[in-house]
């Protein structure tokens, strides 16, 4: 698909747009890492206590913690996905960047205080980038 011809301060915002949802996929992506890091960690702690006391209810906490953090993990890398396709739109110049950024910034607005600031970045963006658009295709 050919990139649409975009006027230079559209392409300006919309790469500030596309920065904004790189920075969301890294804080995802890092952010799954570490949580599933962490709540495996705890879950492998607490079923090594559980087996060396013979211990059921320890057991059962580590795979539970285990089972959280491989589902909270998961959670975060497949909301992840929007972030990087809109990222890549927008970049690229794409015809559907603009609704891939507000949907991939409406997910991110749930994560707060970080993902939030970054999703209301590339709403700005991409607003300030369409209306540039706009103003240039009347000319």
């Amino acid at each position: 698909m050919v990139p649409s011809v975009r006027a230079p301060e559209a392409a300006s915002q919309e790469r500030m747009a596309a920065g904004f949802m790189a920075a969301h996929f890294l804080m995802q992506l890092f952010g799954a890492l570490a949580l599933g890091g962490v709540m495996l960690g705890f879950g492998g702690l607490f079923g090594v206590v559980g087996a060396v006391e013979q211990e059921l209810p320890a057991l059962a906490i580590g795979g539970f913690f285990g089972g959280l953090g491989v589902l909270l993990a998961l959670f975060l890398l497949v909301q992840a996905v929007p972030a990087f396709f809109a990222m890549w739109g927008m970049w690229r110049g794409s015809s559907w960047r603009q609704a891939a950024a507000v949907i991939a910034a409406s997910l991110a607005l749930t994560h707060f205080p970080v993902g939030t600031l970054l999703a209301l970045g590339t709403l700005w963006c991409t607003w300030q980038g369409h209306e540039a658009q706009k103003k240039a295709d009347a000319r």
